[in-house]
């Protein structure tokens, strides 16, 4: 694995605990405030219950290891299935990212979420890992490759097969 991209990996994981720590201190702080109220007790447990269910939910999310990412994986252990790669930027009302793809040579499409402010770096140790993908969207690759994904393959000089 390229020197790059080990390090993206572990800023990834340190980024996620950072994530899971905060999710915690919230869950705490809202049970130890709903312990201190002097509400009804079935009250009590709703939001005992709703607290739990959401921090594993949010926990299962975030507690992610990235080595075990799909598309990592797929860079690392598979390279040469590879045949397209991109990225795309999503912009909501609540958080920006982007979105790393690889089309695989079996036709299926991987995805995987990349820091809105490293997206570039991401991609770059991603690319470097790939040699004989085609990169970067257009719709004339995404037609190739849902009917031929072979077709996005690049040679050794560059060109396509």
């Amino acid at each position: 694995m390229s020197h790059r991209l080990e390090e993206l990996i572990i800023e990834k994981s340190k980024h996620n605990r950072i994530e899971v720590a905060k999710i915690l201190g919230g869950i705490v702080a809202t049970v130890v405030v709903v312990l201190l109220l002097p509400i009804n007790v079935n009250f009590k447990y709703l939001i005992w219950g709703v607290c739990g269910l959401s921090g594993l939910m949010f926990l299962s999310v975030v507690w992610d290891n990235p080595r075990k990412d799909k598309v990592l994986r797929a860079v690392t252990e598979h390279p040469s299935r590879v045949v397209w790669a991109y990225l795309a930027t999503v912009e909501g009302p609540a958080k920006r990212y982007a979105k790393i793809h690889l089309g695989l040579d079996d036709g299926s499409l991987l995805h995987t979420e990349a820091d809105w402010e490293q997206q570039t770096e991401w991609f770059e140790a991603i690319s470097a890992k790939i040699p004989n993908a085609t990169l970067g969207y257009s719709a004339a690759h995404e037609e190739q490759f849902k009917h031929n994904p072979m077709r996005l393959f690049r040679s050794a000089e560059g060109s396509l097969e």
